[in-house]
């Protein structure tokens, strides 16, 4: 993997934790959103927007919480 590979992945990360929801939470309020909407799940929202997979998505989250665990 090369530095800019590298990077990529991290941003990826970075954007899915920046984005997600948490499960859970206040279902009263106007921002929630129920799983049976039509909307698209973060991680495949990502995945359509750069061009990978949402397992892709996924590892980069894990690799950007292991670089953040050690920086």
């Amino acid at each position: 993997m090369g530095c800019f590979d590298e990077q990529r992945t991290f941003q990826i990360g970075k954007l899915y934790k920046l984005k997600k929801k948490k499960h859970g939470g206040d279902r009263r309020s106007e921002d929630f959103s129920s799983g049976k909407s039509c909307h698209l799940k973060t991680e495949d929202e990502i995945a359509v927007s750069q061009n990978v997979s949402a397992r892709t998505v996924r590892n980069d989250a894990d690799f950007h919480t292991a670089v953040n665990e050690i920086a």
